[in-house]
């Protein structure tokens, strides 16, 4: 299953940030990060918030650092909305896509070749 996330890591000294985020946006939560490590989390989990919030600001306002992560991040939340992600090819073209961002997927829970077995054996 494919799940777009818009998240935000702050150290919890700049937790100011975050509550900036949450303000702007109108959405989202604030929690702190699993693990000892003095980190917070902005998160929007809501692929509809993502739609009408996140992705006209950032179109608006591009980002400096990570518009390329951002630009297939915004590819894959609207290929879902237009229901790409309902058939093999489509769903495999996206998880392809989001594997290639944030350092090539090694920040990902399952690897590409997993996804994609584990779709072969259903």
């Amino acid at each position: 299953m494919i799940n777009p996330v818009f998240q935000v890591y702050q150290h919890q000294n700049y937790r100011n940030i975050l509550e900036l985020c949450k303000f702007v946006f109108q959405t989202g939560t604030i929690y702190r990060k699993s693990g000892t490590h003095p980190v917070l989390n902005f998160s929007v989990d809501s692929r509809r918030n993502i739609i009408e919030k996140i992705i006209p600001f950032f179109d608006k306002y591009p980002l400096v650092v990570k518009q390329n992560d951002y630009l297939k991040f915004r590819e894959i939340v609207l290929a879902m909305e237009a229901g790409e992600h309902k058939t093999l090819k489509g769903f495999k073209r996206l998880v392809s896509l989001a594997h290639t961002m944030n350092g090539q997927g090694k920040q990902r829970k399952y690897s590409e070749e997993f996804v994609f077995s584990e779709i072969e054996k259903n």
